[in-house]
């Protein structure tokens, strides 16, 4: 009967051990950092400052539960370990909240589209990139509309802002008032500056070169 019982609260302990180790410290770093990027670039977009101070407070709870998990004791380590996965799953209701917005300022592009679609185009080229562009929208909105169903709420947002860039794109070709002034953050220009620090030594060694003999 002894053994049984042993073998029971083996058991427990082993589920146990199991249910705290699905939590992955490496994986909410490395996704979080993913998610706190995300939230960074639809803030730059200028178009959910309704919800920035929302999201710099779950960005700065969410590095501050990393901080108490690396410096708690190791009796505390599991609920410092709860703690940062809760502040990083919280993130899913902010991305929520922008792919929301993002969606109802689709739906008032598509809607003034519709409205005034009958209203003549410049040319016949125009009247193809426009029709193209509003097409190429309203597949990313429909694929953005089945990752919101599926839960994927970062996923959404970001084909809704794709989305609501073609779309912004045809009241431009349409050379209608636009709805939005719609920011682009600067990734090209990142990239560039890394370029160029990478050409620098090349640039570097050029310069150093004999122009030839005198």
């Amino acid at each position: 009967m002894l053994t049984l019982r042993h073998a029971i609260t083996a058991i427990c302990l082993a589920g146990t051990s199991l249910s705290a180790g699905t939590i992955d410290i490496q994986k909410i770093k490395v996704k979080g950092a993913n998610q706190v990027k995300d939230l960074r670039y639809f803030m730059e977009t200028g178009l959910v400052s309704a919800r920035n101070t929302a999201i710099e407070m779950q960005i700065e709870a969410y590095e501050k539960s990393l901080i108490a998990y690396r410096e708690a004791k190791p009796g505390e380590r599991n609920l410092a370990l709860k703690n940062a996965q809760q502040t990083y799953e919280r993130f899913q209701g902010e991305f929520k909240a922008i792919a929301e917005i993002f969606r109802d300022l689709v739906d008032k592009h598509q809607s003034i589209l519709n409205e005034r679609n009958a209203e003549p185009y410049a040319d016949t080229t125009t009247k193809e990139k426009i029709l193209s562009t509003v097409e190429v929208g309203k597949q990313d909105e429909g694929r953005g509309i089945s990752a919101y169903n599926n839960r994927n709420y970062s996923y959404s947002a970001h084909l809704y802002l794709r989305s609501l860039r073609h779309y912004h794109q045809a009241f431009e070709l349409r050379k209608w008032q636009p709805l939005i002034k719609l920011y682009t953050p600067s990734k090209k220009k990142t990239e560039s500056k890394k370029s160029e620090k990478t050409e620098t030594p090349e640039k570097a060694a050029t310069a150093v070169k004999p122009s030839g003999k005198r």
